[in-house]
Formats: structure tokens, sequence, C-alpha cells
């Protein structure tokens, strides 16, 4: 009932829009008299227009607050519930392996499941683990190869190849959010 509540003030919406076309109305008759009242007309559909805008932006947030209508975020629990279920059957397809880089990637992706199976963190949909922590890991170690670069410890070669690896990480820890 309240978000069709909702609904219906938004819908008057749509009656601004079809006001918008009044300005076409012309200022002459064929007969080459003036078209009556046109001011009138035009005053009227300014109005109407300006009214269910403003009044609408003006109040829309307010109506909703007070109706305690929240957004439940569909689209993150449908990307969180996919992630669950893909990082959980990439587990199963590395799950006897027993290299490092096998029980690391087991260690990082039970973590991905972990994170978004217990939503009490908080954390943003985009959000990977430990990336604020990699960000700023990433940033000092950026810094670091700055630094080698600058005092001849590496060459420039060299120093791409670092950059290029840290743009990299950097990228898939989340690397244009702001923490």
């Amino acid at each position: 009932m309240k978000p069709a509540l909702v609904s219906a003030v938004l819908g008057s919406e749509t009656v601004a829009e079809k006001l918008i076309a009044v300005p076409a109305v012309p200022e002459t008759l064929p007969s080459g008299a003036p078209f009556p009242f046109r001011g009138l007309i035009l005053l009227c559909a300014f109005t109407v227009v300006l009214g269910t805008l403003v009044l609408q932006g003006l109040t829309m947030k307010p109506l909703i607050r007070h109706l305690g209508l929240t957004d439940d975020d569909p689209v993150g629990r449908e990307i969180r519930i996919g992630r669950t279920h893909a990082y959980s059957a990439l587990l199963d397809a590395i799950k006897d392996d027993d290299t490092l880089a096998g029980k690391l990637l087991r260690k990082e992706y039970g973590a991905v499941i972990e994170l978004n199976t217990n939503q009490a963190h908080g954390a943003p949909v985009d959000e990977v683990p430990g990336g604020p922590l990699r960000r700023r890991a990433i940033e000092v170690a950026r810094q670091r190869a700055f630094e080698l670069r600058r005092d001849d410890v590496i060459g420039d070669d060299a120093y791409r190849v670092l950059v290029q690896e840290l743009d990299w990480a950097e990228l898939s820890a989340g690397g244009g959010r702001l923490d």
C-alpha cells in the first residue's frame, strides 16, 4: 500500500510531461486572430509543471521517510547470492590442489564467500576482502618502487614492470574506490 502511494504521487509527473507541449499552441488562429487565452493557458501550464516538479521534489524524500520505506538493495542481494554460489563452485574446482597457490586461493576465495554470506559486515557489495588494507599496502609499495627508481637501484624497464604489477593489484583490490 505504501509503495503504491509513492507511485501515485510520482504519477502526476506524467501530467506535467503532457503540459510541456503547451508552448506549441500557436499565437494566432488560421484566420490571423490571436489565439484566445493563450497567455493564460501558458501560465497555467507553467504553474502546473513547476508546481508538480518542485512540490514533488521537495516532498518526496520526507514522504518516503515518513512511510518508513527503505531500499532493500535487491540487486546487491542477488550479487551476493550469485557470488557465493560461483565462488563455492570455484573452491570445489581447486579443492584437491595442495600447492601453495591452491591454498592461498582457497583462503582468499573462502573470504569472498564469508564476506558475501555474512552481511553483518556491512561491506559494500563491490568491496573485496581486505580491499582497503590492500590498497594502502599497494600505495606504500608504489612509493617504494618510485624511490628505488629515483635512486637508480632499478632501471626504467624494471620500474615499469613493477608499476604495472601494482596497477593490476590495485585494480583487483577495488582500485577505483574512495576509502
